[in-house]
């Protein structure tokens, strides 16, 4: 489960264009325009925006309580919605971090990301 949570945040990046020279294929959760209707405020919100500002610095995908998880995609959607930089930079971390934290590639394969 976790694994889809990573590749969906990294879907969302990509279709925020947050990475280069990748052309954007299906929408996997939603599209740009669906997402930049989404309001930045009330209830919905400031809970993302409250699980955005937690710490992800410490991925483990063997623990089922670990809240990495969440908290990278309420960075990623704040991001996506608000455009700060310190987010998209969060998330780029807690990505890498989780892949060589936790094994997920090959050392081969990691290098070259």
């Amino acid at each position: 489960m976790r694994e889809i949570i990573i590749g969906m945040t990294m879907a969302l990046f990509l279709n925020a264009g947050m990475m280069v020279n990748v052309q954007a294929g299906p929408v996997i959760w939603i599209t740009k325009a669906e997402l930049d209707r989404l309001p930045m405020s009330g209830d919905a919100w400031d809970n993302i925006y409250k699980a955005a500002q937690n710490s992800t610095g410490n991925p483990d995908l063997r623990n089922q309580d670990d809240r990495t998880d969440t908290d990278t995609i309420a960075k990623a959607l704040v991001y996506a919605r608000s455009r700060d930089p310190r987010y998209a930079a969060e998330v780029r971390s807690t990505l890498q971090q989780t892949i060589e934290k936790n094994h997920i590639f090959p050392r081969k394969e990691r290098d070259g990301l």
